[in-house]
């Protein structure tokens, strides 16, 4: 089989990732539950990267731009779980490290240099630490045999990703788009894959309207792909509070999927997609830090 989805992944562009030590200027900062809000905020304050906040303002559907959590020195996440507990504290003996990845049709690699940032809620003092720049013709290799995914921060993908393409007037098509979303737990390579290929199109091609071209994928996927190990838990993550003052949950999973590509035809294609999801995220609000991912290819 030839390499599987060659044309439809063909495209040009750059990915651009940004790394910065962010600390408290004066006294600590209580920090929001979900700290991708946070690398949202200082990065809408920076001058150097305004170009990137102009393409997360974009009215595209699927952002070209994500603000991951905040990490700590080991790269772990740093976000609320569960009920919550004791506010996340950003101090002068804790600083941490906030990452901003894009997507654009023109490489972007403005030159950061060290500043303030006044947030609202604390000022910060922001320092680059790295920027790095790769053509988007880069993604891609058939030369491994399996691929491990660790899922960095909760990562939710709805159930009707994978839909059957059917009239949406028929008795099923009824039933399917009424059906209320749900987020998968357990996703398949099918849906991983299917995520991915939705995103890319969405991101890359700027196809806006409907497709089932990754419902063909998912499928596939699904029978050239095999889990070969898995570790996954359900994990909710705190993202704030409404207007009632009632705290907003996101469930989604964490943890970690191993998979083995038993066709040669679709390794180009699942580590292509694969590698723009590292740099971007994967699922619903992937743009705020949701669905990091990390993969490795064995």
């Amino acid at each position: 089989m030839a390499r599987l989805l060659s044309k439809t992944l063909s495209g040009p562009g750059y990915l651009a990732k940004f790394i910065f030590r962010i600390e408290p200027i004066g006294g600590d900062v209580i920090l929001p539950p979900f700290t991708g809000r946070t690398t949202k905020a200082i990065a809408s304050k920076m001058e150097c990267l305004g170009t990137i906040w102009k393409l997360y303002q974009s009215r595209t559907k699927f952002k070209p731009v994500t603000f991951k959590v905040l990490k700590d020195s080991l790269g772990r996440p740093v976000y609320k779980r569960g009920d919550g507990g004791k506010p996340l504290i950003l101090g002068r003996s804790r600083p941490l490290y906030m990452e901003v990845a894009a997507y654009s049709l023109k490489p972007l690699l403005p030159t950061c240099n060290q500043g303030e940032v006044d947030i609202g809620y604390g000022r910060i003092l922001v320092s680059p630490i790295e920027a790095s720049l790769i053509r988007l013709d880069a993604l891609g290799t058939e030369n491994y045999d399996t691929v491990t995914i660790r899922i960095m921060t909760p990562m939710t993908i709805s159930s009707k990703i994978m839909m059957p393409p059917v009239p949406i007037d028929s008795r099923i098509g009824k039933h399917l788009y009424r059906a209320q979303e749900m987020y998968r737990l357990l996703p398949t390579p099918g849906y991983l894959l299917a995520q991915a290929l939705r995103q890319w199109l969405g991101i890359v091609n700027d196809i806006r309207e409907d497709t089932i071209l990754h419902y063909y994928l998912g499928r596939i996927a699904d029978i050239l792909i095999a889990e070969t190990d898995y570790k996954l838990k359900p994990e909710t993550a705190l993202y704030g509070k409404d207007e009632n003052d009632r705290e907003l949950k996101i469930r989604g999973v964490t943890g970690y999927i191993r998979l083995a590509v038993l066709d040669q035809g679709i390794k180009w294609a699942a580590s292509r997609l694969l590698g723009l999801a590292e740099y971007l995220g994967l699922g619903k609000s992937r743009s705020i830090g949701f669905g990091e991912i990390k993969i490795t290819l064995e």
